[in-house]
């Protein structure tokens, strides 16, 4: 039996990968001797003894000596004046690191230094040139190698745009072909991207909800209508026009700041999105014509409003099938909003 002090038990064995059996002089009850130590605070697990991580916590990044720590080291040998592959390869100087998924990894030559990959450089040896984010001998056509202050805040070797002048406090950016700010000031909640390029909503920050709250103003609106038309109102009718007027925006906005934040593939499910919403309002807007308005009940009561009769089909088009409802929601008793139909079973907007 191991003594466990966390829980104070006795366990069969210690737990796997967060507690580690040290043997102890003092000998237990059943004979045997031993305890379960838990792993470093800093570690999630571990493995031989508590020291030696597997894991870290939140906030900590797994280094090559199994420790954790807030950050990859960086070299202590460092060359002046840079270095080249070859003296790299052969151990001229310590490599930099990197957090990949929280685990500090070595650059591979020739960089010398990187970030978010380890062949994602921020800066080559002495006989390379940095572009795009790698390695290479010479720049390509209307490139030309410049040497400037990167990521690191060190001289780069960079192949730059031709032509391509910052102004003063903003620098080359990693694909050589924009300034960006030295100094990227965020409002409270937001943090810069990666790429350094805009500032995005900060992890665990509050996001506002705009069309929530629209959404809420309407539902006092329709609560209104009810109140001063109670028999003719349709609460539920009423809210489904007014609030599905706002899904195309609502569709359009994500799709363009999910670009912005380089969410891309959020971005093509809200594009996706659009284009499937504008094809069913084209597709209801042609049976709106076809069916209901060849109800003779519709069809007499929406000649004494032809401006009702216009707009319907323009904007269940343009913005959402759905504001069909408008015309039979009784919304704050208004004529135009007290359709009748011959046949109500059959027409379309049943079906919505």
């Amino acid at each position: 039996m191991r003594f466990d002090p966390l829980n104070k038990d006795c366990l069969e064995v210690c737990q796997a990968e967060t507690q580690i059996y040290a043997p102890s002089m003092e000998e237990g009850k059943d004979g045997q001797k031993g305890v379960c130590q838990t792993c470093h605070e800093d570690c999630t697990t571990c493995v031989g003894d508590v020291n030696t991580c597997t894991s870290c916590q939140p906030g900590f990044d797994l280094n090559l000596d199994s420790t954790c720590q807030t950050s990859c080291p960086k070299p202590q040998n460092l060359v002046k004046g840079g270095i080249t592959k070859k003296a790299l390869e052969q151990g001229g100087q310590e490599r930099y690191q990197t957090a990949v998924e929280r685990i500090c990894k070595e650059c591979e030559v020739p960089c010398l230094r990187c970030h978010g990959q380890a062949d994602t450089c921020t800066a080559c040896t002495t006989d390379f040139l940095l572009y795009k984010g790698t390695c290479i001998d010479h720049c390509p056509d209307k490139y030309w190698n410049e040497t400037v202050i990167g990521r690191d805040n060190e001289p780069v070797n960079q192949c730059v745009l031709v032509g391509l002048i910052c102004p003063e406090g903003f620098h080359v950016n990693d694909a050589g072909e924009g300034c960006v700010p030295n100094e990227f000031e965020c409002k409270d909640g937001y943090e810069i991207n990666e790429k350094r390029t805009a500032c995005i909503p900060a992890p665990g920050s509050p996001v506002p909800f705009p069309f929530l709250f629209t959404a809420i103003c309407m539902g006092l609106v329709v609560a209104g209508s009810y109140t001063k038309e109670r028999e003719g109102t349709k609460i539920f009718t009423c809210l489904v026009f007014l609030i599905s007027s706002m899904e195309l925006l609502e569709y359009l906005l994500i799709a363009i700041f999910a670009a912005l934040l380089e969410e891309f593939f959020a971005s093509l499910l809200a594009f996706v999105a659009v284009s499937v919403l504008v094809a069913s309002n084209i597709v209801f807007s042609i049976g709106y014509r076809k069916y209901t308005m060849n109800d003779r009940g519709y069809a007499d009561w929406i000649r004494l409003f032809p401006k009702t009769g216009m707009l319907v089909p323009i904007v269940c088009t343009l913005v959402n099938f759905t504001s069909v409802r408008f015309v039979f929601s009784g919304f704050f008793g208004l004529e135009n909003c007290l359709a009748t139909f011959h046949e109500p079973r059959t027409s379309m907007h049943k079906h919505l």
